[in-house]
């Protein structure tokens, strides 16, 4: 749930010294005594031995900066310090463009390596399959040949300095997969990167009017898109609908909210979201279906998170739509972001875990595909690059053309197409076949809860 707040720092209270003053003490609750002798008193005896006995001088702010970090990295990893330069960055993704190399990173203190969390379909670093789980461990600038080592690096911003940039610039990422593995050299041109939420839709099987649809990313816009897009293939007489939500990285809360709306009757239960104090809310869908009447079959992947994961047990557990694919990645915690008035810098703070309609918790679990078809890491590294070569949707204007296929983007050099058979999305149009066709899909859930029901009898 990304909603900015003012956020009322405590850490700035270093700043007055080893002692805090009486006014910022009366400041605080009824913890204050509490805060003050066990929380601000030693921050201040360590600014004060810094300050005194470090050979090199620190600036203050600097010191501020390694609070925050040290503080939110105690917590989870998705919580993390934003300077007021990244949060501009992070407010122009949610709008859907900005420049760079197209992946979304964070920073692996412990490691000294970037990690790269996610690729984006469509951008020239997911054409040249770099995948979720990568390292970036060296950045090497190819115009003033200047590499830089990501031990070197302080925080993500580091790393983001270098990655994006003029687009037509290239750039050397040397990486290795957090699993092990060589190091590669892939070198990268920068592209102006533009994040459409829904590609390549399609009417995939003509003679049974399958649809496809790759919703890849919930920005602002995909609400709008999507209906747009099953509205195109409507009038193509649609009659199944395969929505593919592989290596979707989630976005924003309520856009991936609005597309589920678009498919449940009113009222039905979205998602539940619950605090550490035991408050509960709850989402519902809060008009009559859109396309309520058209079957569904959802592909998802270890890539599939957060808001992707949403849509998915949202429309499972209504028995709205059937699962072809991997277990999801398991991100069920929701995120706030507050802005620091201070400084106008920003933390993203997880507050709260979401449950699915049926109650579960999948942080760390997924959800269960109701058919499974596995890939190995190179065939994912391969469905990353298949559907990065997919069209936007809606296509750009003319006066801004997508590459065709094989060829580069802004300055990109032109890559061979490879032979990709898509298993994951074959196994789904025969099971939407089989849907159309009044037959029962054979899934694997089924076969799991046969196992559960037969274990609890015994």
């Amino acid at each position: 749930m990304l909603r900015k707040r003012a956020w009322a720092g405590l850490v700035p209270g270093l700043l007055v010294g080893l002692v805090l003053s009486s006014v910022l003490a009366r400041r605080v609750d009824d913890r204050s005594e509490e805060l003050r002798r066990e929380f601000f008193e030693p921050l201040g005896w360590l600014l004060a031995q810094i300050e005194e006995h470090a050979v090199e001088e620190v600036d203050r702010h600097d010191l501020l900066v390694g609070v925050y970090q040290g503080m939110l990295s105690a917590l989870d990893r998705y919580c993390v310090y934003w300077s007021p330069a990244m949060l501009k960055e992070f407010e122009a993704d949610l709008e859907g463009e900005f420049g760079g190399l197209g992946i979304q990173i964070t920073f692996d203190p412990a490691k000294k390596a970037v990690r790269v969390e996610q690729p984006i379909a469509g951008t020239p670093a997911a054409k040249q399959g770099v995948v979720e789980g990568d390292l970036i461990i060296k950045v090497l600038e190819e115009s003033t040949q200047v590499e830089t080592k990501t031990e070197d690096f302080k925080s993500v911003h580091d790393a983001v300095k270098l990655l994006r940039g003029k687009p037509g610039a290239k750039v050397t990422i040397t990486i290795v997969h957090e699993t092990g593995g060589e190091e590669r050299d892939i070198t990268i041109t920068r592209a102006k990167i533009r994040v459409p939420g829904v590609r390549a839709v399609e009417m995939i099987d003509l003679e049974r009017k399958i649809g496809y649809i790759h919703v890849h990313y919930f920005s602002k816009p995909t609400p709008r898109d999507l209906v747009a897009a099953i509205r195109d293939l409507n009038g193509q007489g649609l009659k199944g609908l395969i929505l593919d939500l592989r290596l979707n990285p989630g976005g924003l809360l309520e856009a991936a909210e609005q597309c589920v709306d678009f498919f449940l009757d009113a009222d039905a239960d979205i998602v539940t979201i619950k605090d550490r104090s035991g408050a509960e809310e709850t989402h519902r869908t809060r008009r009559p279906a859109l396309f309520g009447d058209v079957p569904l079959v959802l592909l998802i992947n270890r890539y599939s998170a957060s808001g992707a994961e949403i849509l998915a047990a949202g429309l499972r557990d209504h028995d709205r739509a059937l699962l072809v694919g991997e277990p999801t990645f398991g991100k069920a915690s929701v995120q706030r972001l507050l802005t620091n008035p201070h400084d106008r810098s920003g933390i993203k703070l997880t507050i709260a875990h979401y449950y699915t309609p049926a109650g579960r918790l999948i942080e760390r679990k997924g959800v269960e595909p109701d058919v499974e078809v596995k890939l190995s890491d190179e065939e994912t590294r391969k469905l990353t690059r298949h559907l990065s070569r997919k069209t936007a949707y809606p296509p750009l204007p003319p006066d801004e053309p997508e590459p065709a296929e094989g060829e580069g983007t802004e300055g990109e050099e032109a890559e061979p197409e490879e032979e990709f058979r898509d298993v994951s999305l074959e196994r789904a149009v025969e099971v939407m076949a089989d849907l159309l066709a009044g037959r029962a899909p054979i899934t694997d859930s089924a076969a799991r809860e046969q196992v559960a029901a037969s274990a609890a009898e015994g």
